[in-house]
């Protein structure tokens, strides 16, 4: 079972915020929620970029 993984200094932040989520809309709330409270990114295509580019699927082992 794969899950969506979001490291905020892989986008060039100086930022140590992680996070992971078992679906990819999960992610996407997640990192949209994080980039406008933290980074003030308010335009949505930006954000959008921002998780295509930076958004990781990786595998579960645990499951």
């Amino acid at each position: 079972m794969s899950k969506f993984r979001f490291r905020c200094r892989n986008t060039g932040k100086e930022c140590d915020y992680e996070m992971t989520a078992k679906t990819r809309e999960e992610a996407e709330e997640h990192v949209r929620a994080h980039a406008q409270r933290f980074h003030d990114m308010r335009s949505s295509s930006s954000i959008t970029d921002l998780v295509n580019r930076s958004l990781e699927e990786v595998e579960d082992y645990r499951d």
